[in-house]
């Protein structure tokens, strides 16, 4: 009765390692890298930043990081361009004055004494802005005037050689117009005064 116990025991341990799977050929788990404590981990060092402020290794303070722009083109200058001065007028301005009563000794008048040439051809200097009148008078020659109408020059007065004579005066030969003391002289002319006993005919005058 024991040995068949026995028989029986045995068969069933064959049967359980009949019926159980094959070992694998090598383990599945996988294999886990031996760990390393943190501390023993290389530790990489931050990049240090470049002050801007900072001098380079020359000694000279380090370019600056701003971008500078670039200089923009600039058109011409539209600007208009400075008018020229003024010309500067004279300090002076120089004329020829003359008076002559030939015409009354011709025709036979008694001058008081005074010869046909009053006064002979005279350069004066005057300021500018001067007129005929301011002329006669820088002569030296003796004149009476009424404004601008000059009555008498040299001592021989209007209408002493009848009621239609007097003084009138030609400037660079052309009879003027207005009187003496409204003709402004820009310098260089030649004043002439005469004496006529007709008016102006006598003398050639136009009016």
């Amino acid at each position: 009765m024991k040995k068949l116990f026995s028989l029986l025991v045995a068969a069933a341990l064959l049967c359980s390692c009949a019926s159980a799977p094959p070992a694998p050929a090598s383990s599945s788990v996988p294999q886990i890298a031996p760990s390393i404590p943190h501390a023993l981990l290389p530790v990489a060092e931050p990049t240090p930043v470049p002050d801007a402020s900072s001098s380079s290794d020359t000694g000279r303070p380090a370019a600056s990081a701003v971008a500078t722009p670039a200089p923009t083109a600039t058109s011409p200058s539209t600007a208009p361009a400075a008018p020229a001065p003024a010309p500067v007028p004279p300090a002076q301005i120089t004329v020829t004055i003359s008076a002559d009563c030939s015409t009354a000794i011709q025709a036979g008048h008694s001058v008081n004494g005074c010869s046909a040439t009053v006064l002979g051809g005279t350069t004066v200097s005057l300021a500018p802005g001067s007129t005929v009148l301011d002329a006669l008078a820088a002569s030296g020659v003796a004149y009476s005037a009424n404004g601008g109408y000059v009555s008498s020059v040299g001592g021989l007065s209007e209408r002493d050689c009848g009621g239609a004579s007097g003084w009138l005066y030609q400037v660079n030969g052309a009879f003027a117009s207005t009187g003496a003391n409204n003709y402004v002289l820009s310098g260089g002319e030649t004043i002439s005064w005469v004496y006529t006993v007709n008016g102006g005919s006598d003398v050639g005058a136009p009016f």
